[in-house]
């Protein structure tokens, strides 16, 4: 028996919702001193962000013990955003790791959050600004414009219904996606082995129109 979905939803400011902030990296970017080394740790950058809501399995810097201090630190399981380049890149870190000034991290919330649904709300917020932005595209967003979006939720436990849902549907059309290249690579490997025929004779035509064969050279 399926359960009906509780009708009841509220229309709540961003900042009424969740509490956030930027990260940060010590400047200036080039000094080397800023990664690697003994105790360094992931330092996540907006290319860090990918497509399916996660972070990189490894990120492309490391932030240094020594610079860790003047950055912030994202447990694992919070919601990131990023703000510059792919702006609206939404993910929830499976790691621990510091953050950049570029990316966003919702760091509390005032209420009740399923932090699964949060991160589609807040990343379908985002598609809806960009289709109503010129040219389709938020070339940038501002604190004040971040804290005044207006959001729909439903109740706590309505949340976890519909973010462990959004989460199946994604996980079955990463499969079918996966699929499908797979098939796509097996069918252009088969045709690759297909031996190729040589013609042993070919037409042509003389000047009244009629063909006559001629050996292929």
């Amino acid at each position: 028996m399926v359960t009906p979905i509780n009708p009841s939803w509220e229309q709540r400011k961003l900042s009424e919702c969740a509490g956030f902030r930027r990260g940060s990296f010590p400047q200036p970017y080039g000094n080397k001193e800023w990664y690697d080394g003994e105790e360094a740790m992931p330092f996540v950058q907006v290319a860090d962000v990918a497509d399916d809501m996660k972070l990189v399995d490894d990120t492309k810097q490391k932030i240094s013990k020594l610079a860790q201090p003047m950055s912030v630190f994202a447990d694992k399981g919070s919601v990131l955003v990023t703000l510059q380049g792919s702006i609206g890149r939404v993910a929830i870190t499976q790691y621990g790791a510091f953050v950049d000034r570029t990316v966003l991290i919702f760091d509390r919330y005032n209420q009740d959050i399923d932090k699964t649904f949060w991160a589609y709300i807040i990343k379908e917020k985002f598609i809806d600004e960009a289709r109503k932005a010129p040219g389709g595209t938020i070339k940038t967003i501002t604190k004040e414009a971040l804290s005044d979006f207006d959001l729909m939720l439903p109740c706590f436990d309505e949340q976890k219904k519909l973010g462990a849902f959004l989460v199946s549907i994604d996980n079955l059309i990463t499969l079918h996606r996966r699929m499908y290249y797979q098939q796509k690579r097996r069918t252009y490997i088969c045709i690759q082995r297909q031996p190729t025929t040589i013609p042993c004779c070919s037409a042509s035509t003389i000047n009244n129109g009629f063909p006559f064969i001629k050996k292929a050279p």
